[in-house]
């Protein structure tokens, strides 16, 4: 009996080591600025790609088809052949929002694109959607406890 709830224990406390899978596909035709890949089917509307080109170029999921997906480069077409790997990152664009941000342009990925270098100042980004919704929470009340005063 002894042996067999060491067993269990051993069983019930055993953590398989999870595996990323990554999700990769194919170019089937790049043209002006739109790549249609294969291989992709099951990633997200929205989410940025990576091509192994040289040099390597970053592009955003535009639209899924059953057979195939169409991608938005964001950097130079001719860089991107027919046959070249798309890797899936997973990740969604962000907002970049700051004080460093004030006055510059920059791209869909929030890099600077207007030649006056790196942006000066970190943006500013909440950590958690939690702490955002508190934030909101007392920016309202605050408003509310003006309005009360003003009325």
């Amino acid at each position: 009996m002894e042996k067999l709830e060491h067993i269990n224990d051993l069983i019930s406390t055993y953590e398989k080591p999870v595996e990323r899978l990554i999700l990769c596909g194919r170019v089937l035709s790049v043209q002006d600025g739109i790549v249609v890949a294969d291989g992709l089917q099951d990633s997200g509307l929205g989410q940025i790609v990576e091509f192994r080109s040289e040099p390597v170029v970053l592009g955003i999921i535009a639209t899924l088809e059953t057979e195939f997906v169409r991608i938005t480069l964001l950097g130079p077409d001719n860089a991107v052949k027919v046959g070249d790997i798309v890797l899936n990152t997973e990740l969604y664009p962000e907002v970049v929002v700051g004080f460093g941000v004030l006055g510059r342009v920059i791209d869909a990925l929030g890099r600077p694109i207007d030649g006056l270098g790196e942006l000066t100042e970190p943006p500013l980004v909440p950590n958690t959607e939690t702490e955002t919704q508190e934030k909101n929470v007392k920016i309202s009340e605050t408003e509310t406890q003006e309005k009360n005063v003003n009325i």
